[in-house]
């Protein structure tokens, strides 16, 4: 059917729709699902896994900052460090940022996150101290404690 200036519209009983409205709307629903994490149901996403840490590389001389997101699993990324015995008093990690409540933990080794955060509550930021004895700092955002995940800022300085 057609209105008075020639545009097609569909109606169903009292209302009238346009077909560009239908096509804004299913896209919106193909959007709206086809993000996040379908397997557990959250709009945000684990990143790296045990066998394969995302690499955020070296924190350099300043801060490495990066922005980062967890489902209800958890995320690990690995930092390129000095070892402590060469660069004491090694270095100072803070998850920032938080919409929910995930939590920060540190591992030497890969396998053992054994060095959590010194402030563990809901969306209040967390830090630690690390002193890796490796060249490889593994750390990981612990999403499990969330309803559906969050997103936050990782922040590792040198001290």
């Amino acid at each position: 059917m057609t209105n008075a200036s020639g545009a097609t519209i569909i109606k169903i009983g009292m209302l009238t729709i346009r077909p560009v409205l239908i096509a804004l709307i299913a896209i919106a629903g193909i959007t709206l699902f086809s993000c996040g994490n379908p397997s557990t149901g959250s709009p945000y996403d684990a990143e790296g896994s045990e066998d394969n840490p995302v690499d955020l590389g070296d924190p350099a001389d300043e801060s490495l900052i990066y922005t980062g997101e967890v489902d209800t699993t958890v995320s690990l990324y690995q930092v390129d460090v000095i070892p402590f015995s060469s660069h004491p008093p090694g270095y100072h990690i803070t998850l920032t940022d938080l919409l929910d409540d995930a939590d920060l933990l540190v591992s030497y080794d890969n396998v053992t996150l054994d060095v959590y955060s010194r402030n563990v509550g809901k969306t209040a930021d967390e830090e630690l101290d690390a002193f890796p004895s490796g060249a490889v700092l593994y750390i990981a955002v612990d999403g499990t404690f969330t309803e559906q995940g969050t997103t936050f800022t990782l922040t590792i300085t040198k001290n």
